[in-house]
């Protein structure tokens, strides 16, 4: 399954820290138009696809979704947040983020295909 802004290419090419390159010939059962909706399909059992490793840290630790290949990445991705200058009140949101990202416990990388179980 895809998210929609995702090029409907019937090969997924990932890549290891290494530098080596394999491809994947996929087929698509499925496409949702958010993260949560392609989590969502992926925690249903419609197939594999590829998330941030935030987005699904939970799932994968409760073993509703398990890490197929890791340490294959399909993007590199760099998440830049904006932050209000300090003269501006916090916002609760601030807090409420930076939580969560570090609840996950994870660096922010994402580190293979997901599927579920």
């Amino acid at each position: 399954m895809r998210h929609s802004v995702v090029p409907t290419a019937a090969t997924w090419k990932f890549h290891n820290a290494r530098g080596d390159v394999d491809e994947i010939e996929v087929t698509m059962r499925a496409q949702a138009n958010t993260g949560d909706g392609v989590r969502a399909l992926l925690v249903g059992g419609v197939g594999f696809g590829v998330l941030p490793e935030y987005q699904i840290a939970a799932d994968v630790r409760r073993g509703a979704l398990v890490k197929l290949c890791a340490g294959w990445i399909w993007k590199d991705v760099t998440l830049h947040v904006v932050l209000p200058s300090k003269r501006q009140p916090k916002c609760s949101w601030r807090r409420s983020w930076s939580s969560r990202i570090a609840a996950t416990g994870i660096s922010g990388r994402d580190d293979g295909i997901e599927g579920s179980r």
